[in-house]
């Protein structure tokens, strides 16, 4: 276990499985991961069935060192029942790692019960420099109406800049998260490699 990690979670107290972030490892049960996601369901099986894992051997590792560990830990007490510590809010930046974390693993589908309480006032973010990563939000957790007004003030309000980065309300564009091929669509002359 690396220095830098803080923490071990048990999520299941006999589970099969740490996964291990940056900073955490949390203890699960291969089954409950399983079943959020069609790429978590291969990740616990193949190296059970290349190495013959069996009940009495220790939980095998599985690295997860690029994803976020609040949003995993999240993901992982919904997988594991624990609704009780599936928090009741969260911020821009929880909901931006959210969303980053359930596209990448194609699992936005467990979080069905919980996004329209997260993300009931998403709009008033709209509009403000800093958070034009909302379109990833509410593009990733399929709000319609979020997505349209928040889009429809990028475009209304996009600029270029001497260098040709695409700005909107002064802040650039250029390593934002923002929905790949919509809103290089829609910005035309504002290329960038985030956009298109």
């Amino acid at each position: 276990m690396s220095e830098s990690r803080t923490s071990d979670i048990l999520t299941a107290t006999n589970g099969d499985v740490w996964l291990v972030t940056r900073l955490q490892r949390f203890r699960v049960s291969s089954t409950a991961v399983g079943m959020v996601c069609r790429p978590w369901e291969a990740m616990m099986k193949w190296p059970f069935a290349q190495e013959g894992h069996g009940s009495n051997k220790e939980p095998r590792e599985i690295e997860m060192l690029d994803d976020d560990p609040s949003a995993l830990e999240i993901i992982l007490n919904i997988a594991h029942l624990r609704f009780e510590a599936v928090p009741q809010s969260l911020g821009f930046e929880q909901l931006l790692s959210l969303a980053t974390l359930t596209d990448k693993y194609q699992a936005t589908r467990v979080l069905r019960p919980w996004i329209s309480l997260w993300t009931m006032d998403i709009s008033r973010f709209v509009g403000k420099p800093g958070y034009e990563e909302c379109a990833w939000i509410a593009w990733e957790f399929g709000l319609e109406v979020d997505f349209e007004r928040i889009v429809t003030h990028l475009i209304l309000n996009a600029k270029t800049d001497k260098e040709g980065r695409c700005l909107v309300d002064d802040e650039c564009l250029i390593g934002k998260q923002l929905p790949s091929g919509m809103i290089g669509q829609f910005f035309g002359s504002c290329r960038s490699p985030v956009l298109t």
